[in-house]
């Protein structure tokens, strides 16, 4: 292979990771919240999509792989999921699109058309909310956001944000991955 061709696929390969949407991450917790005494973690229903968002056909099943790996980066972090019994923590995760709100120029030139690549776009999202089971409090909030695709689920998007949300979850051990 010569360098040329080998030159364009890396620069095809740079390009086409760069032009990746950004996934935007949030996440807090509890000043307050004392996570070197929960253990135990179980997951409760959301009853609806995240604020400003919509439940869409898709929104059970990004539910349902977010706490898949969620469970599996959780007992990296050192804690325990209850099976049908009392849990320390209790997770909620929810997830919905939205069309992203289209800014408009104020200025348009007559006889020009406007055209804004960001109707091309959807923006779906998940939060994991923790709740301390004892006094029902708020512990800890996540959050991801990005441009998707309506039609299918990119399951190496999804798993890269569920990884970055969770992050910042306190670890039960100090040998476990921050």
């Amino acid at each position: 292979m010569s360098y040329v061709p080998r030159f364009l696929l890396l620069l095809i390969a740079t390009l086409s990771f760069h032009c990746t949407p950004a996934i935007r991450v949030h996440s807090a917790r509890s000043a307050i919240a004392s996570f070197d005494r929960y253990r135990t973690f179980a997951f409760d229903t959301a009853e609806s999509a995240p604020n400003d968002y919509a439940s869409s056909e898709r929104s059970a099943e990004v539910c349902k792989r977010v706490r898949e790996q969620a469970t599996k980066l959780l007992e990296d972090k050192g804690y325990v999921q209850a099976d049908g019994g009392k849990s320390d923590l209790v997770l909620r995760v929810a997830a919905g699109r939205r069309e992203p709100a289209i800014r408009r120029p104020s200025h348009g030139v007559p006889g020009w058309l406007v055209e804004d690549e960001e109707d091309d776009f959807v923006e779906g999202a998940f939060v994991v909310d923790a709740f301390d089971t004892t006094t029902e409090e708020l512990v800890w909030h996540g959050s991801a956001r990005t441009a998707v695709d309506a039609n299918r689920i990119d399951e190496e998007r999804l798993q890269r944000a569920v990884m970055e949300v969770l992050a910042s979850f306190p670890s039960r051990r100090s040998d476990a991955p921050r």
